[in-house]
């Protein structure tokens, strides 16, 4: 039976899915050290206290100046914005205040794979869209998908659509304004609420997505959209600290519901983020992490297109930001035993999927190996193929 991983610390550097990012262009640990040092000067012994359900105030007003440009957003105010531990437990939270365990969601597949396990504990159902690649990195939602769409609406008391729309985890597709606009129409038609988790936005090396509204802009009465963003993914993974922004009569809800169930995120990472955004470290760090990635991007597909297996291009989609390439295997149980020989850790694709089973693709990253090491764990890749 092949297994799913081998053994992290050693094979983290090659082929990995190790949560977090290899950045050598950046020494991080200092800005954090001194961020939480000079917190600790400020606030004292304060910093470890109760605050109320909505969390730190004073983070609270620099999010709502800063966050708008930074993430290239309409302006919203501290009403409607509540503090998150992480979006994976905030999922959970949402997903409770809007289903309840008695309506429906839709998803679009593959998806966030914690997404989906936090949706089938919450909801009576989970309806999806099987999507593919419109050969320009843009979903393709065909004719009968919409017509689909329509009738799962139309005839179950769906309430939630969940949508990572740049850069899609797990599928790296993202979604075009102009089925943007038609599903929110929909959404609207219906009275369901779309869950727009947009962390990898910023992470477009070619501008391909630069211009294209998120759905919270599109709706304009900010009644119908729930949008979601992150301070890990621009940085600093460990902070485990992102942001909701809604209407601000459901976040008055919510905030209810916190108060049972999640306390509060570290009261100490919330004066940490305080600290960076006053002193512009995010946008700073995020230059130069969105540089080191794109070198990345751009060398592994070079080393693949210098390889000596002119084939190699048939199996990789190929990707214009992110972190990860999909390469399709044919049979993963055959490419899993050769990837493990040749000292790779793989995953399948079929753990993103909730009524589909595809068995065919696996996931790579190179955001977490180094640049120096880059090209060796790149031909590993290559000599496995070379051996199918």
């Amino acid at each position: 039976m092949t297994e799913l991983h081998n053994n992290y610390d050693s094979d983290r550097r090659m082929l990995s899915l190790w949560w977090g990012y290899t950045d050598e262009s950046y020494v991080i640990d200092n800005e954090l050290l001194q961020s939480l040092e000079r917190a600790l000067k400020k606030y004292w012994y304060w910093i470890l206290q109760y605050e109320n359900c909505y969390w730190l105030q004073n983070l609270r007003e620099k999010i709502v100046k800063w966050a708008p440009e930074f993430y290239k957003i309409p302006q919203f105010s501290t009403e409607s914005l509540i503090i998150t531990s992480g979006i994976t437990a905030w999922l959970d939270l949402v997903w409770r205040n809007i289903l309840w365990g008695k309506y429906d969601a839709l998803i679009i597949e593959p998806c966030y794979d914690t997404a989906i396990r936090s949706i089938q504990q919450n909801s009576n159902q989970i309806f999806s869209i099987n999507a593919s690649d419109n050969g320009d990195g843009f979903i393709k939602i065909t004719t009968d998908q919409w017509n689909e769409i329509r009738i799962i609406f139309s005839k179950w008391t769906v309430k939630l659509l969940y949508i990572v729309p740049n850069y899609s985890n797990p599928s790296w597709l993202s979604i075009s304004q102009e089925d943007k606009i038609k599903l929110l129409s929909l959404c609207k038609e219906f009275s369901v609420t779309i869950f727009e988790d947009d962390p990898y936005a910023l992470y477009d090396y070619s501008w391909k997505n630069n211009g294209i509204k998120t759905f919270y802009e599109l709706d304009t009465n900010h009644e119908s959209v729930i949008y979601a963003n992150s301070f890990s993914k621009i940085g600093f993974p460990w902070l485990r600290i992102g942001f909701l922004v809604w209407n601000p009569q459901v976040i008055a809800k919510i905030s209810e519901i916190q108060k049972y169930s999640i306390s509060s995120p570290n009261l100490l990472t919330q004066w940490i983020v305080e600290d960076m955004i006053d002193a512009w470290i995010f946008t700073k760090v995020f230059k130069h992490r969105f540089s080191a990635m794109k070198n990345k991007y751009i060398n592994f597909i070079a080393t693949l297109n210098e390889s000596e297996v002119a084939s190699i291009n048939q199996y990789i989609s190929w990707i214009n930001g992110w972190f990860y390439a999909w390469i399709n295997v044919k049979n993963w149980t055959k490419f899993t035993d050769l990837a493990r020989e040749n000292g790779l850790v793989v995953i399948p694709w079929k753990i993103y999927w909730c009524n589909y089973n595809f068995e065919e693709y696996i996931r790579v990253t190179f955001s977490q190996i180094p640049s120096k090491d880059l090209e060796i764990a790149t031909n590993k890749l290559i000599r496995t193929f070379m051996t199918i």
